[in-house]
């Protein structure tokens, strides 16, 4: 169980305040030969641990100290002839911890006495790897079984399977028919709140009589045990018995790989599986964090009264203080990101510089009735990734201690109605920064689809950040779209008629792309938002809404922009600054889409 260990100091200097962690490290599975590869070794603080020890002691984690997850790889794959690889070590490591190292499953032996003695032994390891024609590896002590032992039968390998964590790899078997052995199973933990099997050893491969003649010998090969082991291949016996190659190890689970197959048919070649990937994971009680400390590192879950940090890769792991508030804040390990859904305040408790932001305004609003323009995106100001408009990246500012920034957030532009009480849709509103000794960042609202024929309906697209589609009139004016803002995004799509003076509304402008224009028989689609990596993974904003028509109607773009539809256009995607899509047929009274709110997100180095 997690706790708190020590206390902060009254004095506001930064005491050494440690969390008890909890975890699971598992190291890369071993690849199979003949034999089944050994799963990697398993150590855990919760639970029963490998070679069903008793748990480890969990460790004491300081505040404001980087750990290194380092995620072992599975290893190589053998063949007939070729012994598989160790799986690699998993490790937690760092300052004031004692490292935690779980060992790389051994390889599964290759081939019986004609190939040589020493490849038909299995590799030692966390798990030891089957053995093809001999023994099989020694698993490490409190990790994880040893490998099944082969039998030498001349011109026959009866292999063993790989160990798993929980038990020993089953042996081949000589008879008729002959088995080979399966994976050792593996361990169950419930560390990040539902029960889960990993680190099964790998199933060894069948092999049919040897080449030169004699008495067929059937082969039943071995399954990878539970947990994630590799099944074993197996070679065909007679041409309309198929070949089977030996599976992988199940990523992410330490598990081994399954032993190749070889049969007098396809001869020594036949391919073996590789072990499956570690992975590192990591708890401790929730409220065990001081206030104001957020711990970053891996894919972050919660389960009960526990936060879960699982690594499917290397990474590392911290548990930091934020340097300021306002806003959702969140630590992804390296940065703070504040993120703001709404109007408010930031205010950096210590001077901060080379400070990243995205700043989106609201989208346009989408007409209503028929053949109206799609609504702009929101404009869209960022320095990391991409800006809007193709521009360059905006630059990073400095912010200092104590000042209290404003941060607006822009609302949406409202829906366009149709016949009989026409109204215009609105511009979107625009989202910005803004404080003492800091120059105003800001993003321009989207411009609203244009639609109608009145003065109280204009058919000419908003400008704004990005501009809203046209709408034709009377087989004129088709190219009304609004303009979009350099840097922040692009015109609207242009609007088109026919000889029966139907028209096709043009898409809103995106933060990436203009809007699309229309045709003859079919509307605009929005044009693309733009991917920005700031709150840790690539999230797409500012598309712009679909146009509306008589022809097909137009899709909303990329990153939020609302679809035309007949029956009422769709809004724009709630914080993303996505135009509202505008309505679209002949049914009078129907109502377009609302723009999509906007963002700020800010975000700066731990």
């Amino acid at each position: 169980m997690a706790r708190l260990i020590g206390t902060a100091s009254s004095h506001g200097i930064s005491a050494r305040i440690g969390v008890t962690v909890d975890y699971l490290v598992i190291a890369g599975g071993g690849g199979g030969g003949i034999a089944g590869g050994g799963a990697g070794g398993y150590r855990t603080s919760v639970g029963t641990s490998g070679a069903n020890s008793s748990a480890e002691s969990p460790l004491r984690m300081s505040l404001n100290t980087t750990y290194t997850m380092s995620v072992g790889g599975g290893g190589t794959a053998g063949a007939a002839g070729t012994r598989g690889g160790n799986g690699v070590n998993s490790y937690i490591s760092g300052t004031g911890i004692t490292t935690v190292t779980s060992t790389g499953g051994g390889g599964g032996g290759a081939n019986w006495p004609g190939f040589g003695t020493n490849i038909a032994y299995g590799l030692s390891g966390g798990s030891g790897g089957g053995g093809s024609s001999y023994g099989g590896g020694s698993g490490s002590a409190n990790q994880g079984r040893d490998g099944g032992n082969g039998w030498p039968d001349l011109g026959n390998a009866h292999a063993g399977g790989g160990g798993g964590a929980s038990a020993v790899g089953g042996n081949g078997v000589s008879g008729s028919p002959s088995t080979a052995g399966s994976g050792g199973a593996g361990l169950a933990s419930s560390i990040t709140g539902i029960s889960v099997t990993r680190a099964g050893g790998g199933g060894a491969g069948g092999v049919s009589n040897y080449f030169g003649g004699g008495p067929v010998v059937a082969v039943t090969r071995g399954l990878g045990g539970a947990g994630g082991g590799g099944n074993g291949g197996k070679g065909e016996v007679f041409n309309p018995d198929p070949l089977v190659l030996g599976q992988n190890g199940s990523d992410n689970t330490g598990s081994g790989g399954g032993g190749a197959g070889q049969s007098n048919q396809t001869g020594y070649g036949q391919t073996a599986g590789a072990g499956g990937s570690g992975v590192i994971i990591i708890r401790y009680l929730t409220s065990d964090l001081p206030s104001g400390y957020y711990a970053g590192g891996g894919t972050k879950t919660t389960s009960g009264s526990y936060t879960i940090h699982t690594f499917n890769n290397t990474g590392t792991f911290s548990i930091a203080e934020a340097k300021a508030a306002g806003g959702t804040i969140t630590y992804d390990g390296t940065y703070f990101i504040h993120t703001f859904t709404d109007s408010g305040t930031f205010t950096p408790t210590q001077a901060l510089t080379n400070v990243d932001y995205l700043v989106v305004a609201g989208g346009g609003g989408g007409p209503g009735y028929a053949y109206g323009g799609g609504g702009g995106a929101g404009g869209l100001r960022s320095t990391v990734t991409a800006t809007g408009g193709g521009g360059a990246l905006e630059s990073k500012i400095s912010m200092s201690s104590g000042t209290n920034y404003t941060i607006t957030v822009g609302g949406g532009g409202t829906s366009g109605t149709g016949e009989p009480s026409v109204i215009s849709p609105t511009n979107g509103t625009n989202s910005s920064i803004s404080g003492s000794g800091l120059t105003t960042i800001t993003s321009l609202g989207g411009g609203r689809g244009g639609g109608g024929n009145t003065v109280a309906n204009p058919s000419i697209g908003g400008s704004g950040g990005s501009g809203g589609g046209g709408r034709a009139i009377n087989m004129s004016n088709v190219n009304t779209w609004g303009s979009g803002e350099a840097n922040q995004g692009y015109r609207g799509g242009g609007a088109s008629t026919d000889d029966n003076n139907y028209s096709n509304g043009g898409g809103g402008g995106g933060a990436g792309a203009v809007g699309a224009n229309a045709t003859s028989g079919a509307a605009g689609n929005g044009g693309a938002g733009v991917a920005v990596a700031i709150s840790g993974s690539s999230v797409t904003y500012a598309g712009g809404g679909g146009g509306g028509g008589t022809g097909s109607e137009g899709t909303g773009g990329a990153g939020g922009g609302g679809n035309a539809n007949e029956n009422g256009g769709s809004n724009g995607g709630a914080n993303t600054g996505g135009g509202g899509g505008a309505a679209g047929g002949q049914v009078a009274g129907g109502a377009g889409g609302n723009g999509g709110k906007g963002i700020v997100i800010i975000r700066y180095a731990a």
